[in-house]
């Protein structure tokens, strides 16, 4: 929480002070260096979040490094439950209530994505 604070501060100071120097600045050689030091500004939040996530990844209490892997056992029982249990169990005369699963499938693609990348990682021997 403290760095997504601190990250919308530094975000926030620095389009405050480039879009000052945007009217000050003439040369071409001056926009690229403005230019780059905005994509720093820019990226700084990200940065700070990705050193927050390995922080918590690499963490030993269960709740801390544990809380993606039971996202993905959460999303997994809401589609076992919406295109498995609830079909089974309507076609044999209950009648089990619909959830919305539509709410689950940007959640899915991310945890999916994230695999992927973890994936490519290992196979590229970047990680363990």
């Amino acid at each position: 929480m403290l760095a997504s604070i601190i990250a919308g501060a530094v975000e926030g100071l620095g389009k405050t002070i480039f879009s000052g120097l945007d009217s000050l600045i003439t040369s071409d050689d001056e926009e690229q260096k403005n230019s780059i030091e905005k994509l720093k500004l820019e990226l700084a939040p990200a940065l700070a979040q990705c050193q927050i996530n390995l922080q918590e990844a690499t963490h030993k209490n269960i709740f801390v490094s544990g809380w993606r892997p039971s996202i993905g056992w959460c999303c997994s029982m809401g589609l076992a439950y919406d295109f498995v249990v609830r079909p089974i169990a309507n076609g044999f005369g209950f009648h089990f209530v619909e959830i919305d699963s539509q709410a689950l499938y940007p959640l899915i693609i991310a945890l999916l994505g994230l695999g992927g990348l973890r994936t490519y990682e290992k196979k590229q021997r970047i990680t363990k």
